[in-house]
């Protein structure tokens, strides 16, 4: 995408797409090019050496959580773990959504997928090479339940930009056009947005990192079926583009996007049979109908 120059008045609001708020942070440092290979933020990055299309592989993970102190704690005696011997493969470009009641401990599995966490056992593998979780973090975006809580820049800009030593206008552009933020001012404070407007400013944040996976969790909860939907239309344009993990225990939407369900139950990961998710969705069709 490129920026058309337009007569716009200094102090007026600025807002996506005008170039003379946007030029003006780049002024004073000569213009920056992409590089071709990152023509795009849905272009992907992965190694050109890799002849795996999995991703990432968790494998016997075990970690055991105390709900009082909400951290992962050594495992005790008789205490329950939330993850016992899991097993599982992110590969290259699915969606894979990941269910389960409250509970059931998907976040927890989120986190460690994320290198947010580390598991009591288990290793990760990334391409097949075993890789500590502090070295995926830089790898990988994730957008949290509650992503309001993590912003700290005074405007929509400063968010976009937080950490970023070298962010193009027109990466910016696309990020909040795929986001469908396009008519949302970058002077407004990221508090002031709709529960599903900051849901989507936490995701443009996100692949302004480019990032090799997009872990979501809960992305529809807490928003208005308004907001929903619209959340729905902007996965519907990342998919296939890139590697997405999604948590959600309210998934009925998300059923026909994904490539592959796994349920989170009893400590364990299991694959949801197609055909459960066929009679899901037929069933979720004829409860709209008013059935």
């Amino acid at each position: 995408m490129f920026f058309i120059v337009s007569n716009i008045v200094e102090h007026s609001v600025p807002r996506v797409g005008c170039s003379s708020f946007l030029s003006r942070k780049y002024i004073q440092s000569p213009p920056k090019k992409r590089c071709p290979v990152l023509a795009s933020i849905f272009q992907s990055f992965f190694p050109a050496e890799s002849n795996t299309s999995k991703v990432v592989q968790l494998e016997a993970c075990n970690i055991s959580h105390d709900a009082q102190q909400a951290v992962f704690v050594d495992n005790m005696a008789g205490e329950a773990r939330t993850l016992e011997n899991v097993n599982l493969e992110i590969l290259e470009g699915e969606f894979l959504l990941l269910i389960g009641e409250n509970g059931s401990g998907k976040s927890s599995l989120l986190n460690i997928l994320a290198g947010l966490d580390v598991p009591d056992q288990g290793y990760l593998k990334w391409y097949g090479k075993k890789i500590k979780s502090a070295d995926i973090v830089s790898r990988i975006g994730i957008v949290f339940q509650f992503p309001e809580k993590a912003f700290v820049g005074d405007s929509v800009f400063e968010e976009l930009t937080l950490g970023l030593e070298h962010v193009l206008p027109e990466d910016i552009e696309e990020a909040l056009d795929v986001c469908a933020l396009n008519n949302i001012s970058l002077t407004t404070s990221p508090f002031l947005l709709s529960g599903g407007q900051q849901k989507k400013l936490a995701l443009a944040c996100q692949l302004l990192r480019f990032p090799l996976i997009l872990f979501l969790d809960e992305p529809l909860s807490g928003v208005d079926h308004f907001s929903r939907d619209s959340l729905i239309k902007v996965f519907d344009k990342l998919k296939r583009k890139m590697t997405i993990v999604v948590v959600s225990h309210e998934p009925a939407e998300l059923f026909s996007r994904a490539d592959r369900v796994l349920q989170l139950f009893g400590g364990q990961v299991r694959q949801v049979p197609e055909s459960v998710i066929q009679k899901a969705m037929e069933w979720r069709r004829l409860k709209q109908n008013g059935f």
